[in-house]
């Protein structure tokens, strides 16, 4: 930054790298005062700025350093029992999708969208939709192949499991996208994710239409 915009523009962008740097930026963000979601890409001048969405890898990272040990204390709690570890999973994603609805007092929209708080209850469902695909797959392996059975009825009934939380999905996304607040955090941020991770197990079991649209190449 120095070599291409000076000694000034490296001055400001210093204070973004070191939170960035340390998986922090999205609290570094909040405790610089107000902040606009539409102008988190942005500088103050205007300009792009590189560094603008590393608030969003910073929630992912802190997540990922805390999951291994999460997990490592579900193994112990649960006698590493993969079927218990799952359920565990899938009450911690009920007790992080609380989080929003719980703090939401209607002016605090930015908070919950930059807080690890509020967004792990995504990172938590897709751990608890791969507790489940595991879950799947051990039967699989021990010769109870669901798949042998999914034909017809069955099958159909899958593809629109499948299909219609992906509707809902989008659905969500474009309303997400136009009106931000106040639904997205009274059970909307849960909601969305849920959805998605039910279309990530969908997807790892059904062989119809649905899969093969997701594997076109």
């Amino acid at each position: 930054v120095y070599l291409v915009g000076g000694l000034q523009e490296a001055r400001r962008i210093s204070a973004e790298t070191v939170p960035a740097l340390l998986h922090v930026a999205n609290w570094q963000l909040l405790r610089g005062g107000d902040v606009a979601l539409g102008q988190l890409a942005v500088d103050e001048s205007g300009r792009i700025d590189p560094l603008g969405h590393l608030w969003l890898t910073s929630i992912a990272g802190q997540l990922m350093l805390a999951w291994p040990l999460a997990v490592a204390l579900l193994c112990r709690v649960a006698r590493r029992s993969p079927a218990a570890v799952a359920l565990l999973a899938w009450l911690a994603v009920g007790a992080a999708a609380a989080v929003a609805p719980l703090l939401y007092d209607g002016t605090n929209g930015v908070r919950l969208y930059l807080g690890t708080d509020a967004h792990a209850v995504a990172f938590l469902s897709g751990a608890a939709a791969a507790c489940t695909v595991g879950l799947l797959e051990a039967r699989d392996a021990q010769g109870r192949d669901p798949r042998r059975s999914r034909t017809g009825t069955r099958a159909a009934a899958v593809t629109a499991l499948g299909a219609g939380a992906l509707a809902l999905l989008v659905g969500a996304a474009v309303l997400a996208a136009s009106r931000p607040e106040p639904w997205l955090y009274r059970g909307g941020l849960a909601a969305v994710a849920a959805l998605a991770g039910l279309v990530a197990v969908v997807l790892s079991q059904e062989q119809g239409p649905l899969a093969r649209g997701f594997s076109w190449g």
